[in-house]
């Protein structure tokens, strides 16, 4: 999807990012993409996170846990409303 750069910097400046005057198209498409890694670090972060829950979900499966998250998305009727989000999560923070 295309931005504009006017649509970049109000990105930044709803997120509370400072220094973004001034710069090119790229420099605040990077500074977008560094700040959704440091979302996805604070939520993880969080202490209601439950770390590695979507992995042990996927070991009983045998399955590893991008393959279980796409399992999931796919067939969502067959798990809970938590391993849904779980995996829509995993695969949101997935580098592209």
């Amino acid at each position: 999807m295309a931005h504009t750069i006017e649509h970049l910097k109000d990105l930044l400046r709803k997120r509370g990012v400072k220094g973004y005057s001034g710069k090119k198209k790229a420099e605040l498409e990077k500074m977008c993409k560094d700040y959704e890694c440091f979302f996805a670090q604070e939520v993880m972060e969080k202490p209601g996170f439950r770390k590695g829950a979507l992995t042990r979900k996927a070991k009983k499966y045998h399955e590893m846990p991008m393959e279980f998250a796409k399992e999931v998305l796919a067939n969502p009727e067959k798990h809970d409303l938590r391993t849904r989000r779980q995996a829509q999560f995993l695969v949101n923070i997935q580098k592209k």
